[in-house]
């Protein structure tokens, strides 16, 4: 754990930076940690970075549309006949609407996660 914040009086923070120095370089970043965002951010910033991440985005479309398919299958499979909240759903909107790599899958109870 790196970073720290002290909120004082100006004769503390004054004897904080005259008498406590190993203290506020020990909550600094370690250079190689500086070091690794500057390679991320120069990797973000060039072409090879905007190749990546537009195969990234490439990938989450073809993530939700393929699970978009298999919750569509499930859901023909499971039809049971039963009048359960689920078939007022739209496969849409249990996958929730979002172009990043973090998605999120609706399920409503245990027992709709565990089938």
């Amino acid at each position: 754990c790196h970073g720290a914040v002290i909120i004082a009086n100006q004769v503390v923070i004054q004897y904080l930076i005259n008498y406590a120095r190993p203290f506020v370089y020990s909550t600094s970043l370690p250079p190689h940690s500086l070091w690794t965002i500057k390679c991320a951010y120069d990797t973000f910033t060039s072409d090879d970075g905007d190749i990546l991440r537009k195969e990234v985005f490439r990938l989450v479309r073809l993530f939700r549309e393929n699970l978009l398919t298999l919750i569509q299958k499930i859901r023909n499979n499971d039809d049971d006949g039963d009048d359960d909240d689920d078939d007022n759903v739209t496969n849409e909107q249990l996958l929730l609407p979002s172009p990043s790599p973090i998605q999120a899958i609706m399920c409503r109870g245990n027992e709709s996660c565990i089938r």
